[in-house]
């Protein structure tokens, strides 16, 4: 995606197809959350998602990752992602800015930071605006 995003971030998870443990409680900016350990159940779950492993930091009070760090599964790369801002919106808990870095023997590859400005939900969408042409040449 021209990021350190990549389309498995982008998609939902699918709880069934990994194991989770509870590993600790820690706190993220004065928050309580739950470190939680996420390993695929399969090689195909592996191979899809692209991480051997990963650990989310889930906000005790909002039941939302806040953080988490995924371990690449090819070339030996870390991925970080730290929900740096959080906004109710219309009773919508939204991560407003989100930095997300690559790192491999400690170093940082990349970094992608994504702002959110004038977040809106429940809008009325005009349908035209997701013709296949519309999507493959843009507004």
């Amino acid at each position: 995606m021209g990021s350190d995003f990549s389309y498995a971030d982008m998609t939902r998870r699918v709880i069934s197809e990994w194991k989770f443990k509870i590993l600790k409680e820690a706190e993220v900016r004065g928050k309580p959350v739950w470190l939680i350990q996420a390993l695929p159940a399969s090689e195909v779950i592996r191979k899809r998602y692209g991480y051997d492993k990963s650990v989310v930091f889930v906000r005790q009070d909002l039941f939302m990752v806040v953080r988490a760090v995924h371990w690449v599964s090819e070339g030996g790369k870390l991925k970080y992602l730290d929900m740096k801002t959080i906004e109710n919106i219309d009773g919508i808990w939204t991560a407003t800015e989100i930095n997300v870095k690559t790192t491999k023997a400690r170093k940082t590859q990349h970094r992608t930071i994504l702002r959110f400005h004038d977040v809106k939900y429940n809008q009325t969408v005009d349908p035209d605006l997701f013709t296949v042409r519309r999507l493959e040449k843009g507004l």
